[in-house]
């Protein structure tokens, strides 16, 4: 449970132990993600992040991740992760909705339509099908 991967990530940690705490960090991100540990994820993906430019969670905690670093006021790491996604993930059913989340941080946040209008775009183009597309044309007609 996360007691015990919190007691175990410290533990690796205190000791150093640089690989194995980079690899239980994932696993870690996992599960506090799934507990919505919001400030210990966003803690423990920064150190991660740190020790290794690298490292690379799940794309599920990391659309998590995203979405805090937004509440909280971190707007480019928000979409530094939502990126980390559509580069990491393709596939991953989640990246036509980080893509979106992204328009939507730079037209709320950063008061950038044309940005958001490109990466609006982008989703329109590559996922034409996809459910998100009514969310688009509607945020479309709004900007």
């Amino acid at each position: 449970g996360l007691e015990l991967s919190e007691r175990y990530y410290n533990l690796l940690k205190m000791r150093k132990r640089k690989a194995e705490l980079l690899a239980h960090g994932v696993h870690h991100l996992d599960i506090l993600a799934d507990q919505n540990q919001k400030n210990k994820a966003i803690a423990v993906f920064s150190e991660c992040r740190m020790l290794d430019k690298n490292f690379l969670p799940a794309a599920d905690p990391l659309f998590k991740l995203a979405g805090w670093m937004n509440e909280t006021g971190k707007t480019k790491a928000a979409v530094a992760i939502y990126n980390l996604i559509v580069k990491s993930y393709p596939e991953n059913p989640l990246v036509p909705k980080a893509y979106f989340r992204i328009a939507q941080i730079f037209h709320d946040r950063l008061m950038n339509t044309e940005k958001a209008k490109k990466v609006l775009s982008i989703i329109k183009m590559k996922y034409p099908n996809h459910d998100i597309m009514a969310h688009v044309d509607n945020f479309l007609a709004r900007i």
